[in-house]
């Protein structure tokens, strides 16, 4: 026979995890919005898919890129967002291929996906 008092717990148990969970992944956005908008800093943001062999190819670049914490005097934050894992932020950002970089969620960039030349971008539009 079941006891009630042993199911009970197992429910409160997993409803527990739940809550914990929701609560994490929920600080976790708040933090991601706060630091996005800080108005001090520059944001710079790769959306990408694990599955893009362009996205592949360009991670390491825009990594080796994240080095750089100011560009001309102005504080610079990097984002690599995952287009699979945050579809919410790719769909208000408007983006339909990968992978995209964008600055201050207003200047797409759409050259050359090196290091140099992502570095020269940053440069010339961050003033």
């Amino acid at each position: 026979m079941i006891n009630f008092n042993n199911m009970l717990k197992v429910f409160f148990c997993i409803f527990f995890v739940f809550l914990m969970y929701s609560l994490y992944n929920k600080k976790t956005l708040l933090n991601y919005i706060k630091e996005d908008y800080n108005s001090d800093s520059n944001n710079f943001k790769m959306y990408y898919v694990d599955w893009c062999p362009h996205c592949v190819s360009a991670k390491p670049h825009f990594k080796k890129l994240m080095k750089h914490r100011k560009i001309n005097n102005n504080k610079i934050k990097y984002h690599l967002i995952d287009c699979e894992k945050n579809p919410k932020l790719a769909e208000e950002a408007g983006i339909t291929g990968y992978p995209t970089f964008i600055l201050n969620d207003a200047k797409k960039y759409e050259g050359d996906r090196s290091y140099n030349h992502l570095l020269n971008f940053l440069h010339k539009n961050i003033n």
